[in-house]
């Protein structure tokens, strides 16, 4: 019956809207039994569904940000500016040549290759045409601001709760000693009086708990309006530095090795050995530079760069691996001209493959900071952290002192309720970073670790033994060289100007065929 009833309300409430006997549409006036009340000021489902749709399937900024200048790529091109895999480098620019429709455009070579032409400013003209684009890049511009004052927010945090702690002390403290001189006052003046208890009217308010800390800038200027010295962490960030840090340097590390991969292999010629990649790769092994001459060599910590750019193993036939990257091979070499400037620099013939990053002899972590803050700012942020501790420890016996059931006044009551959690703030602060130096300790000691491998990897191709000769004589015979995709190996293009070129090379050949048949 329910259901019927449900069919027979959405069956009586579609109905023809009509404009001169001409049907239009159907639309539902009677909402469903589990519907409100219609609103048509409320924005679709499905138009809402499209715009997370949309921001889900946007490339990230760095590519957005690699792409900025405009040009002619390929995904090789964006994997080695980017780090990203192959993968996610022909996706972003699917994307990304998809979201700006007429004004990008694709080109086939004539080994179908893809390479995809973007004009300059991709990030701004993506946000004129996306309300998903416009949101990220508005947030990326809005991030560095929006952190900062969360960890401002922090720092203030501490000195409410110290100015919470000491009022409440110090309202406590005084109040205690005012009821007493009431009390041998009027004893003295031989009357009663309104004496001042806990249990009676507040007579001394006290300072406020919540009186306004004005946060002073971090940096001066000195007279004439110069600045002086360059802008540093003031003490309220210094704060939170002191207990969380200021994050992980090397969170980007898997990027930085992709993309100096990319490079060694680009300029190996496509071809590259373990050995050549392992300077390169997050987590080297140790057992490949023990200076052993057995080919029997684990090279697993390799197969995650290999895979991102879709790297192929060949044996050969003295049983050594080497990786071949076809797919890697493959750039843009078109002088700056016309609609689409390429960043790559004229097709002069030289050795140079694009923008890709300086050569390193390995890739180097950076160590991790306790804090980037001053001395003089942990010490003061160090010092609070002592200070509102002692002071939740000392409010803490003089709360237990009070009477059975005794609550202070006004905003001093709230803060008597909530000292569970102002004195689990103060033991957190606290710990914090003492445990958290000893994760520095450990982490640098590791960061230490790999970056000598990879030294000792780099080392080891400058010194190479005879089994590592071999392999690298066997990855050079395998090499192919860089393939440069210039304009005229372009087979098709779906550019305004493609399309006339494609349209004069047909007719040419037409009139060559029809001068043939002629002949």
């Amino acid at each position: 019956m329910v259901l019927t009833r449900v069919f027979a309300s959405v069956f009586l409430g579609c109905v023809w809207s009509t404009n001169a006997f001409v049907p239009q549409r159907v639309s539902c006036i009677v909402p469903l039994p589990w519907q409100g009340p219609y609103d048509h000021r409320k924005i679709p489902l499905r138009t809402a569904t499209k715009f997370f749709d949309e921001l889900s399937s946007l490339p990230s900024p760095k590519v957005v940000d690699a792409l900025s200048n405009g040009g002619r790529f390929t995904a090789a091109d964006v994997s080695t500016r980017t780090g990203s895999s192959l993968d996610e480098s022909r996706e972003a620019l699917t994307a990304i040549t998809a979201l700006l429709g007429e004004e990008a455009a694709l080109e086939v070579s004539n080994d179908g290759e893809l390479v995809f032409a973007l004009p300059k400013d991709v990030g701004g003209r993506l946000a004129s045409r996306s309300n998903a684009a416009k949101l990220a890049k508005t947030w990326e511009a809005a991030k560095p601001q929006v952190f900062t004052a969360l960890r401002v927010a922090f720092g203030v945090g501490l000195i409410v709760s110290l100015a919470a702690v000491y009022s409440a002390i110090f309202f406590i403290s005084t109040s205690s000693s005012s009821s007493d001189d009431d009390r041998r006052d009027d004893r003295r003046r031989g009357g009663g009086g309104g004496g001042f208890g806990f249990g009676g009217p507040a007579l001394y308010l006290g300072p406020s708990p919540f009186d306004v800390f004005y946060y002073r800038p971090y940096y001066s200027y000195g007279t004439m309006g110069r600045q002086q010295r360059e802008p540093q962490m003031g003490i309220l960030e210094s704060v939170y530095s002191y207990v969380f840090g200021d994050g992980d340097p090397n969170v980007d590390v898997e990027r930085r090795a992709v993309r100096a991969a990319a490079s060694a292999i680009r300029k190996a010629g496509g071809a590259v050995t373990a050995s050549q990649l392992a300077p390169f790769v997050p987590e080297p092994s140790l057992s490949l530079f023990d200076g052993l001459e057995s080919s029997v060599v684990d090279e697993q910590f390799v197969l995650p760069v290999v895979s991102k750019l879709q790297g192929v193993p060949t044996v050969t036939e003295d049983g050594d691996i080497v990786y071949s990257f076809d797919d890697l091979a493959l750039t843009t070499a078109e002088s700056g001209k016309g609609k689409f400037a390429s960043p790559y620099g004229d097709d002069d013939g030289d050795e140079d493959y694009g923008d890709m990053p300086p050569s390193a002899a390995f890739l180097e972590e950076q160590q991790v900071e306790f804090s980037s803050a001053s001395g003089l700012n942990l010490f003061l942020a160090g010092g609070l952290g002592l200070v509102n501790l002692g002071g939740c420890l000392y409010l803490g016996a003089l709360l237990s002192s009070l009477p059975a059931g005794a609550l202070l006044p006004g905003g001093y009551g709230v803060i008597q309720s909530v000292y569970p959690l102002l004195v689990a703030y103060a033991l957190a602060f606290n710990a914090a970073p003492l445990v958290r130096s000893l994760g520095v300790k450990s982490k640098n000691e590791a960061i230490e670790g790999r970056n000598a491998a990879r030294r000792k990897a780099a080392q080891s191709l400058e010194a190479p033994t005879a089994s590592l000769r071999r392999k690298l004589a066997a990855a050079r015979a395998l090499a192919t060289g860089v393939k440069r995709i210039g304009s005229k190996d372009v087979a098709y293009s779906t550019s305004e100007e493609g399309q006339a070129a494609m349209k004069a090379a047909n007719s040419r050949d037409d009139l060559d065929s029809f001068d043939r048949k002629l002949n």
